[in-house]
């Protein structure tokens, strides 16, 4: 959507069908068996839960820095006490961070379409980290017409932390690379991967 006009050119469209194929071809062993269960009384569409703000996040789950690796998905009221390790990870926080700091910047105009991406994907990944805590209004949502059934469709907000994390991270990583200042760009990229290695290290004890 970004770059719809490079996107739109024969040679383009034509290495996008071969990768479409490829990824067709390489994901058959999931994709057959699940087009077999499709054809089953399963009705994922309209067995939706009418309210999933009781599954959402709590603001502090999202932030935690070093939560346990295991436990279940309680409802909200419950409390977040050995629930399932839930949270978006510092690393990725501080690429949001990183981001919006490096985007109220400015950079040149030759790098704009880069930047466009970026702001984009920040914004986006914002967005959907919004859309797993207890903050967004599921409950009107989920009263929407038709657009409120399939977004309940998800069951449990918590499952937009993926697409949250990988938009804020991309969103990083552009800021980064179109930093101007090399020192401060270094000192960001060795603390970023210092929390990371942290993180993994926590993660695999408590595992």
């Amino acid at each position: 959507l970004v770059f719809l006009p490079v996107f739109i050119k024969p040679r383009v469209l034509c290495s996008v069908f071969k990768a479409v194929v490829w990824v067709v071809f390489l994901n058959a062993w999931f994709l057959i068996p699940f087009l077999e269960a499709s054809k089953l009384d399963i009705n994922v569409l309209y067995n939706t839960p009418g309210n999933i703000t009781s599954h959402s996040l709590n603001l502090w789950q999202l932030l935690a820095f070093t939560p346990e690796a295991s436990g279940n998905s309680k409802m909200l009221i419950k409390g977040i006490a050995t629930e399932m390790p839930l949270y978006l990870g510092w690393a990725v926080i501080m690429c949001g961070a990183v981001a919006v700091l490096g985007f109220l910047k400015g950079y040149t105009e030759e790098k704009s379409k880069l930047k466009g991406l970026g702001i984009f994907s920040l914004v986006v990944g914002c967005g959907a980290a919004w859309m797993t805590t207890c903050l967004f209004p599921w409950n009107f949502v989920g009263n929407i017409p038709k657009i409120g059934r399939i977004m309940n469709t998800v069951q449990f907000p918590w499952r937009y932390l993926g697409v949250a994390g990988c938009l804020l991270l991309l969103a990083g990583m552009i800021a980064l690379l179109l930093w101007d200042n090399a020192d401060k760009k270094q000192k960001i990229s060795v603390l970023l991967i210092g929390i990371s290695i942290f993180t993994v290290l926590s993660l695999c004890q408590s595992m």
